[in-house]
């Protein structure tokens, strides 16, 4: 152990928990507070209400509903590409991931254009068959659930295909000497032995799910259609309440407690259990041949990459150059004013790009800086409570983004001791909430890189003369360098385009390109909001892109 690691660890564990721990800790103590002391009456309230136990019933029934299809989907994807001699996989793989790297509320937009009441697959059906009627609208549960899915699916797809890959072929190849057929292999053995990594896929799914803002808000608002995340940003809103800000810090409170019921249950399902799928030996897994079943199949997921990925894209893109909603897309009815406005004559969405350049910047460069002594220090100090370092970076990040927001808020919202600086209203919380909601892609891709480099180095460092920082300089950043990177896009992307927690914190002058998207479809304007939709997407996969070309940097897809 490396002398004065403790003392770090300490004083990381006082920094963390007054960043991280101590606003939750604020929020759980405000869902108590009733009339200034104590009491029981916030829940008291939220008990007697039949709204909150629909909005906590349609919560449960529509995470658990994309749950199971969302990993269906993403688990046969995995296996197509991972397992199989699916022709054209390697073309699919990039569209695959297409709908994790489009902010959801913004695909949520662009399914309103293409299955909305005056969508256009609608507006074709309509102008074909003779009927006023839509054939679809994609407003209400069904458009959620569907939209849901195709946002979170690739969270499976990503926890399986690695797993599909590494593993070991020698339990499939001893069933299949016992007469098995290839697909009661995969079904009897292959299948039960990706369990931990699809049920991991599932919690991801199901945690993004209950904590989504954007697409039951775009979807459901108009239908009525609450879950436990509009409905706590109803009550935040709802000043008239006296109490609205402690009972939204209970629906909070129950609303993070579901996310951790899903990691205790996945936990219990686990415990006592091996899936050990990667031994030393062998070659990896072998490739299943689909035989008649290739083109088929090929054509298969073509036509699902079309429909699901690139469709609703399109679809925006194209409403983007309509004159006015709803006009037939014909040359005469194009044009670029929206894209001049939005990007010219409209200053609200002008500070949004230039806040969540600033943000994403400086919230991605902040979480790494942090992100990467945390995992430093808690991989290399052998220090015995390093878990609990672990804890408070994971923490905020496995509570939903509108629990950390609301916490910010019960926090935030009165100026800081001694200083007298008042973070409220204004740019640094939304930093701040950024920060911590996303420390942990830092945390664990860091600690993932450093796990591989032997603490001899630094110590031959340190025996010859090198101070602890320049040890750090010259050995432990350079190797660990590629997983720093790799945490710091990762905090990048999402932090462009976020709306969950932002949609709460913003202030006038403050406003972030979700929440610019966000509100712009709330006024109506929908060609100018598919325009700067369209604009947040470019710059979203511009910036993928061009991570992926320069730094060549391994971010996990």
């Amino acid at each position: 152990m490396l002398r004065g690691q403790p003392l770090k660890g300490l004083i990381l564990i006082l920094i963390l928990g007054l960043m991280a721990g101590y606003p939750l800790l604020r929020l759980l103590g405000e869902s108590f507070i009733y009339d200034a002391h104590l009491s029981l009456e916030n829940y008291r309230q939220i008990a007697t209400q039949p709204a909150n136990y629909i909005a906590l019933g349609n919560t449960l029934s529509v995470g658990i509903v994309v749950t199971v299809l969302a990993t269906a989907v993403g688990t046969i994807l995995a296996w197509l590409v991972a397992r199989t001699d699916l022709p054209g996989k390697e073309w699919f793989k990039p569209w695959l991931l297409l709908p994790y790297l489009i902010p959801p509320f913004i695909g949520a937009f662009a399914w309103t254009q293409l299955l909305g009441p005056v969508g256009y697959l609608n507006k074709l059906y309509q102008a074909f068959s003779g009927s006023e009627e839509p054939i679809v609208n994609i407003y209400g549960w069904g458009g959620i659930i569907l939209v849901l899915v195709m946002h979170s699916y690739p969270l499976v797809y990503l926890t399986s295909i690695g797993a599909f890959g590494r593993i070991d072929t020698t339990l499939e190849e001893a069933a299949r000497v016992a007469g098995a057929t290839h697909w009661r292999v995969q079904r009897d053995v292959t299948l039960p032995l990706m369990t931990p990594a699809i049920l991991n896929g599932a919690i991801l799914v199901f945690s993004y799910t209950i904590s989504n803002f954007g697409v039951p808000a775009t979807l459901g608002f108009s239908e009525g259609c609450y879950v436990l995340t509009t409905w706590i940003y109803d009550l935040i809103k709802n000043a008239s309440l006296s109490n609205h800000l402690a009972l939204a810090a209970a629906l909070s409170v129950i609303l993070g407690l579901l996310a951790g019921a899903s990691l205790l249950g996945a936990n219990l399902v686990m415990r006592g259990k091996n899936y050990a799928v990667i031994i030393g030996k062998g070659g990896g897994a072998s490739t299943i041949p689909l035989r008649c079943w290739r083109r088929p199949l090929a054509l298969a997921v073509a036509l699902f990459v079309l429909c699901f990925s690139l469709a609703p894209v399109l679809a925006i893109l194209l409403t983007s150059f309509i004159r006015a909603y709803g006009l037939e897309p014909v040359p005469d009815n194009l044009t670029l004013e929206h894209y001049r406005y939005v990007l010219c004559g409209m200053p609200v969405a002008q500070r949004a790009l230039f806040n969540s350049a600033i943000l994403a910047l400086a919230g991605a460069t902040l979480a790494m800086i942090l992100g990467g002594i945390t995992a430093y220090v808690s991989l290399k100090s052998g220090w015995r409570q390093r878990s609990f370092l672990e804890f408070l970076s994971s923490l905020p990040n496995n509570v939903p983004g509108t629990v950390v927001a609301l916490a910010m808020i019960i926090t935030y919202s009165q100026p800081l001791p001694l200083t007298g600086w008042r973070l409220y209203n204004t740019l640094w919380i939304i930093l701040l909430a950024y920060i911590i909601r996303y420390l942990i892609f830092p945390v664990r891709s860091t600690a993932a890189t450093l796990s591989q480099v032997a603490g001899s180095l630094e110590e031959a460092a340190r025996l010859s003369g090198a101070r602890w920082w320049q040890a750090m300089r010259d050995i432990i950043v350079p190797l660990a360098w590629p997983g720093l990177m790799a945490g710091w896009f990762l905090v990048l992307i999402p932090a462009m385009h976020e709306l969950t927690v932002s949609v709460l914190l913003w202030s006038v002058g403050n406003e972030t390109l979700g929440v610019a998207v966000f509100n712009l479809q709330e006024a109506g304007s929908v060609p100018a909001t598919a325009a700067l939709a369209v604009v947040t997407i470019v710059l979203v996969l511009t910036v993928y892109f061009l991570f992926r070309r320069m730094a060549k940097v391994d971010t996990g897809f």
